[in-house]
């Protein structure tokens, strides 16, 4: 959506319009000239990380170019079979492993956080080449730090949204087809709270997609709804305390029952899964791992 607005805006103003085509035409420069040193490789270019080329017959540091192609996958090629010195030592198992995370699922993001993530490990590829291994950790961790910020912020900007536009409407359903004090909408009411005030602490996976999402919202506002009635149905029946029975003898008692039993839709299991953030054990360092702080 972001990336349709812009190119709206981009159209109706000329000014920014230039600025994406000087922009346009210098990458495409760029890449011609990474293409052009990597004539024998098939390479499409979306962005260029990093290009190391020196010409000769034997150089002295080996070549190497880190990209993202056209399919946004990362990529990279090296030539340190024509070169004096070769790949460094524990560069190969770090490669691996940014390759490794690289492999996670980000689909859900927009193009400039995917691409983003992509960067970053990039970046940790182009310290291995250089055989800092410890900053190519340091890049590694925060790469997959970003994806797990960026994944859950997602997942719950996709629940609010549906809270709030499934909320609404059947709030308003519910006002014209019942009383305004009926236990329905206060429960609806009270599992619309809880869903908003769990939104935050939740770290839920955005790669279930926006439809499991919204399914959820709206099963956990129509079991509010039904809590709500079956709150006030229990508090009047004759087999509960005295105080209970005469708390719904009031309209606000009664509003206020439905309100505190639509306050548990947790009994709704949830059907998307929790993001897991797994041990990270890099090569040739101290095993470190990527705590959850929640």
């Amino acid at each position: 959506m972001i990336e349709y607005i812009r190119e709206f805006i981009c159209s109706k103003c000329p000014w920014l319009a230039r600025q994406k085509k000087r922009v346009e035409e210098y990458n495409a420069r760029v890449f011609e000239k990474v293409k052009k040193d990597w004539s024998g490789d098939e390479i499409e270019l979306k962005e260029l990380i990093w290009e190391r080329w020196k010409k000769g017959e034997q150089i002295e540091d080996f070549n190497f170019v880190v990209f993202i192609d056209i399919a946004e996958d990362l990529d990279w090629i090296c030539d340190d079979d024509k070169s004096k010195n070769k790949m460094p030592k524990g560069a190969s198992a770090r490669i691996c492993e940014v390759m490794d995370a690289a492999s996670l699922p980000c689909n859900s993001l927009p193009e400039a956080e995917r691409m983003a993530y992509k960067k970053m490990l990039g970046s940790a590829i182009v310290s291995a080449f250089d055989g800092d291994l410890r900053k190519s950790g340091g890049l590694l961790r925060q790469a997959l730090s970003y994806l797990r910020d960026r994944i859950t912020e997602r997942s719950r900007t996709w629940t609010l949204e549906a809270a709030l536009i499934v909320g609404a409407a059947l709030f308003l359903l519910g006002w014209w087809a019942f009383d305004k004090t009926s236990p329905a909408t206060f429960g609806l009411l009270g599992a619309w709270i809880s869903i908003v005030r769990k939104a935050g602490n939740r770290l839920t996976d955005s790669n279930a997609g926006w439809k499991l999402h919204w399914l959820e919202v709206l099963m956990r506002l129509l079991a509010g709804m039904v809590l709500g009635i079956l709150g006030v149905k229990l508090f009047s029946c004759q087999l509960a305390p005295c105080l209970m029975q005469e708390l719904c003898l009031s309209v606000s008692g009664c509003c206020v029952v439905a309100f505190a039993s639509g306050l548990l839709d947790g009994l709704v299991p949830s059907m998307i899964s929790r993001y897991v953030v797994k041990p990270l054990n890099l090569q040739g360092e101290e095993d470190e791992t990527l705590r959850d702080n929640n």
